[in-house]
């Protein structure tokens, strides 16, 4: 989900878009289709950032934050979080004009405020704390295994 902190709308375009690229992007980890870094000097984040970024207006693009992913039923998970600081990472490898809010000044927010992970992907704790942080976009998404076919 992409939002704007403070602005509440329904699922757009973007938001089914972030998903299936999400989904692409675990399922071709899972199933062993990645591309090596050397053949296409670019990995399947840096692919998605790319994507995602092309999307932005300029404003969005000034202080953007990505939450940790969650499984299908709204589940904390660890490989979300790692999954969350490499898309992270490869935001901020887009352009000069992406500016990346650190993770860790989230992290830091939900320890002071005795939050735990999983609490910050509910939307009324995730707007006010990544407002809190700096962030005017905050993308979030789901990690789903997809059927081996």
């Amino acid at each position: 989900m992409i939002t704007k902190p403070g602005i509440k709308h329904a699922i757009n375009c973007r938001q089914t878009a972030l998903r299936a690229l999400l989904a692409a992007l675990v399922c071709s980890i899972f199933c062993g289709r990645c591309l090596s870094f050397q053949e296409k000097n670019t990995n399947e984040t840096d692919a998605l950032a790319r994507q995602l970024v092309a999307n932005f207006t300029d404003d969005d693009k000034k202080g953007v934050i990505v939450l940790d992913l969650q499984s299908a039923d709204d589940q904390w998970l660890s490989f979300g979080r790692w999954l969350a600081d490499e898309f992270s990472a490869s935001l901020a490898n887009q352009s000069a004009k992406v500016e990346v809010v650190n993770r860790a000044r989230l992290t830091a927010k939900v320890a002071a405020q005795h939050l735990s992970a999983g609490d910050v992907s509910a939307f009324k704790n995730s707007v006010p704390l990544c407002k809190a942080v700096g962030a005017v976009t905050m993308v979030s998404g789901r990690v789903v295994q997809m059927g081996l076919t």
